[in-house]
């Protein structure tokens, strides 16, 4: 009797677990369909007041990236926190957002207002190299910082070169792959014929002769300087700025035939040449004596201003030439000039050899004092590979014709 009777209990008690074990199970699902329906209703809510939608956003967190397959969403990399990105709008019950002009998909749990972002297109100006670099799990990266991983298997054209990276194009902007993470294999990016040297052209002054006179033979009237950037603006031509210079000599890029610098030297009449530059549209290099003119006159989005030294361009100061100072001044003056000129323009790292003298010890000094490219005379194309310290110009005199201009070319 008394072994029925534990039996009985024993099958009470197993019966009692059983109904607990159901009865949490059956809460917990309660529970979590509850939660899942109040979740879908504050999404839907945050979703249609657009709560987390900006069209300019910032990555808040390492995020995965996203591709859309089919109704769902495949992971196909990373990007990285303070990334800096613009959405197409969502739908009002979308969760992934879509990154502006690009397949690619951020949820949105991962961004925060950010800036509108200013896209840097100076790569559209090169060539592309007839390589690419592929791999898989490449990370991009924009001035050092990690911005984008891919997981996929990728191919990109190479619009740059320097000794760490290679430059590609990813969504619309230009972005650095470190040379080891990828391998170069052959392909036709462009049929554009490429060059290997460009033309730096060499000016002066110039003047409207209604208004005033410059009987010098390096001076140039307006007409003639916009029969010069008519000729260049109609046949394309590509007006290069020091730094693209810079990585054209070093062969960094590729760039089309059709391509040339402009110089402007000293300072004197030199505002109706940077006026009508600036009116073109044309990239050129002012290098200005800085004792003598105020930087701030002169420089605008297409002309820059560079050193022609503070105050060494003065005839008769050394023996020899025209006495240029910087070939025999003492050391510590010419630092003290030179440091003088890249102050008043606040910084420099391009110089311009006044009357185009200079010596290996000049040269030597340039690079102390932080330049890193400087111009001569020469009247001949400069090379992929030149002295970046002696890079040669064309002058471009006041006698100069249409038909002498484009032989200089």
């Amino acid at each position: 009797m008394k072994k029925r009777k534990i039996k009985s209990e024993v099958k009470i008690i197993f019966l009692i677990l059983i109904l607990l074990i159901l009865g949490v199970l059956i809460f917990i699902t309660f529970f979590n369909q509850k939660d899942h329906k109040q979740k879908e209703t504050i999404e839907k809510t945050v979703y249609s007041s657009e709560k987390y939608y900006h069209e300019y956003a910032q990555i808040t967190k390492d995020s995965p990236l996203y591709k859309k397959d089919g109704d769902s969403y495949k992971e196909i990399g990373t990007i990285y926190q303070g990334t800096l990105v613009s959405f197409d709008k969502p739908s009002k019950e979308q969760q992934y957002f879509q990154i502006k002009d690009t397949d690619t998909y951020v949820f949105y749990d991962s961004i925060t207002k950010g800036e509108e972002k200013q896209k840097d297109t100076q790569y559209q100006r090169f060539l592309p190299f007839n390589e690419n670099v592929e791999g898989e799990n490449l990370t991009l990266f924009q001035e050092d910082q990690k911005k984008i991983t891919l997981k996929e298997k990728q191919s990109f054209p190479i619009y740059r070169k320097t000794e760490q990276y290679y430059f590609v194009e990813y969504q619309g902007e230009l972005y650095q792959i470190k040379k080891e993470e990828g391998s170069v294999v052959p392909a036709q990016n462009t049929d554009t014929e490429s060059t290997d040297s460009v033309s730096v052209l060499n000016y002066h002054f110039f003047y409207d002769p209604e208004v005033e006179t410059c009987d010098q033979i390096i001076c140039h009237t307006k007409n003639q300087f916009i029969e010069q950037l008519e000729y260049l603006k109609q046949n394309q031509y590509v007006t290069l700025t020091s730094e693209e210079l810079k990585m054209f000599l070093k062969g960094e890029i590729r760039l089309p035939k059709n391509s040339v610098a402009i110089t402007i030297d000293d300072g004197y009449l030199a505002k109706l040449g940077v006026t009508l530059l600036t009116q073109y549209q044309m990239n050129a290099t002012l290098f200005l004596i800085t004792a003598w003119y105020d930087p701030k006159e002169f420089e605008t989005d297409y002309v820059k201003v560079e050193s022609h030294s503070h105050n060494m361009h003065n005839t008769g100061v050394c023996p020899g030439g025209q006495g240029g100072a910087i070939k025999c001044w003492s050391d510590e003056k010419i630092l003290e000039d030179l440091k003088a000129s890249q102050d008043r323009i606040g910084g420099s790292s391009v110089f311009c050899y006044p009357f185009y003298e200079y010596n290996s010890h000049s040269i030597e000094l340039l690079k102390q004092a932080g330049f890193e490219m400087a111009f001569i005379g020469g009247n001949r194309k400069a090379k992929v590979g030149v002295d970046l310290m002696q890079i040669p110009r064309y002058v471009v005199y006041s006698n100069t014709t249409l038909e002498d201009f484009k032989k200089k070319l």
